[in-house]
Order: C-alpha cells, then sequence, then structure tokens
C-alpha cells in the first residue's frame, strides 16, 4: 500500500485488479460462437451480432465482453443468474 500525499491531501492508494478489456479476432469469434465465418458477417449486417472495429489498417476484433454478453443472451443466461 502507497500513501499519496499533497499538501492538500492525503489519499491511501490500493493496488486492486482490475478488468481488462480483451479483443477478440475473427477466428476467436468463430469457436466461441460456433459460427461460420459468413454467418458471423451476416449476422453483423443485419445487426444480431456485436460490430467489429477495426484495431489496424487490416484487422478488425471484437470486444470480448459484448462476445460473451451475446453467448449469454441468446443462452437465456442474466448476469444475476
Amino acid at each position: 500500500m502507497a500513501v499519496i500525499s499533497t499538501p492538500e491531501l492525503v489519499t491511501t492508494h490500493v493496488q486492486q485488479p482490475q478488468e481488462h478489456a480483451r479483443i477478440l479476432r475473427r477466428i476467436d469469434v468463430e469457436r466461441r460462437t460456433g459460427l461460420s465465418c459468413s454467418a458471423i458477417y451476416a449476422m453483423m449486417a443485419r445487426g444480431t451480432l456485436p460490430a467489429s472495429f477495426p484495431i489496424s489498417a487490416r484487422a478488425v476484433g471484437w470486444l470480448e465482453s459484448s462476445i460473451t454478453a451475446w453467448i449469454n443472451e441468446r443462452a437465456g443466461i442474466t448476469e444475476q443468474q
């Protein structure tokens, strides 16, 4: 534990684990969902699968959290269960 002190403020800083966003590539989305490449893009076009976003000039990715939420929604699982 570190104590950070300024003339006006004294606070205690405790490092806690933080959830880090993970980017999934298309092959990961295929494996996680069981969908084919063409089904993924067709469902994205219909708005029934989370959209990908560019991660470089020639690559796209999906947030793991959005794919997990989509899977849970399809399976009827809520966060409270």
